[in-house]
Formats: C-alpha cells, structure tokens, sequence
C-alpha cells in the first residue's frame, strides 16, 4: 500500500492529464485517482473480477477487450483513442537549449548569419550505394553559390570515409563551402537543420531529419 501511494506521489508531482492502464488492475485505477490525473483509461476484459468492475466505475474512458484478439491489438487501439494526435503522420524532432546554442556559435563562426540562403547538403550515406558521386555534389554546390548566392553546408559524419569524400568535394569545387564533420551530434542536428532553408540528400538518415 505504501508503494502504491508512493508512486501516485511521484505522478502527482509530476502532473499528468492522462492516464492509460493497460492491465486491467484494480490497483492502477487507485493509483491514478490518488495522483489526482484527470482522464483515466482502462482496458476492461470480457470477464474481470467484482473489485474490477466497480472500479471501473472511476474511469473515465473504457476500452472493450475482446476474448480471441491480439492484447496489442487492444494496447494500441487504447492509445490512439485517447490521443489523438498519434492519428496523425505528422513527426517531430526536439533539441536541447545547449545544442541550439552550439548551432548559433557554429554559425557565426563560419559567417553563415545574414540573408543568404543557406542549404545544406549530404555528402555522404549510411549506406554508400545510395551516395552521390562527389563531382556532382561539388557541381550542385557550386551552382548553388553562382546562381543563388548560397551558403553551402556539407552534412557528414566524423568518420574516415567521410571526411575524405568532404575532402574530395572541396578539392574539385570553385567556392568555399562549410561541412558538419566532427561538429555534431546526431542529437544536436535538428537543431543547424532547423535554420537551413533548404536540405538536399539521398535516402539517408538526415534527409529524414529534415
């Protein structure tokens, strides 16, 4: 009994609005009403016991289970039912404060501030069948700077392979161009992404990201 009121503590310290119950246990409706969260949802069984079903009086929302369908089923229909933004395809990305700062001071530091587009492109891919060779991305970049006055970023990761095709793009370009190798994390990528105005890549991770 202690733990279980010290879990609804927890949970009411943290001030949840929502609660799913998944094992249809009496107990898990006690604790969600003691953390005082406001909707509660419950899988109710086609047979359950009497402490169950008076409970399940204090919910807020019940979700039928079928005897013969898939209990993941029956997870998933709960949650997509109680939220309705999981109905949608729409995905987003989240950076910390520390990596937004870390973006801004990259930035300035290679004079990328101002009006100029600034795009950003792969140089490379997880899987290297899909990458583009290096000459054309070293013509698309350079078109980028003549005909849109650009600020070109190359996104590549710190290894080995990388760094020598970012090398080889460089080499065979007329403009100076910035790259990402060594600079972040995967974490902290949304973050330089989000200020890009344009992303060109193959089917790799970051184009995903963008």
């Amino acid at each position: 009994l202690l733990g279980k009121w010290n879990l609804a503590s927890e949970l009411r310290v943290s001030g949840y609005d929502l609660a799913i119950i998944l094992v249809p246990n009496p107990a898990y409706i006690f604790v969600s009403i003691w953390a005082l969260i406001s909707q509660r949802v419950i899988i109710q069984p086609d047979s359950s016991g009497i402490t169950f079903r008076f409970m399940s009086r204090f919910a807020t929302a019940v979700v039928k289970h079928k005897t013969g369908t898939l209990v993941m089923t029956t997870y998933l229909k709960t949650i997509t039912d109680s939220i309705s933004d999981l109905r949608r395809l729409h995905k987003e990305l989240f950076y910390t404060r520390a990596a937004k700062e870390k973006v801004n001071a990259f930035l300035v530091k290679h004079g990328l501030i101002g009006d100029k587009p600034l795009i950003g492109i792969s140089a490379s891919a997880g899987n290297l069948m899909k990458a583009w060779q290096t000459e054309k991305i070293a013509h698309l970049a350079d078109k980028l700077v003549d005909d849109h006055n650009a600020k070109v970023i190359l996104f590549a990761s710190d290894s080995d392979i990388d760094r020598d095709r970012v090398r080889q793009i460089k080499k065979e370009m007329n403009h100076e161009v910035v790259d990402t190798c060594g600079a972040f994390s995967l974490k902290e990528l949304p973050a330089l992404i989000k200020e890009l105005n344009l992303f060109i890549g193959v089917d790799t991770g970051i184009t995903y990201m963008a």
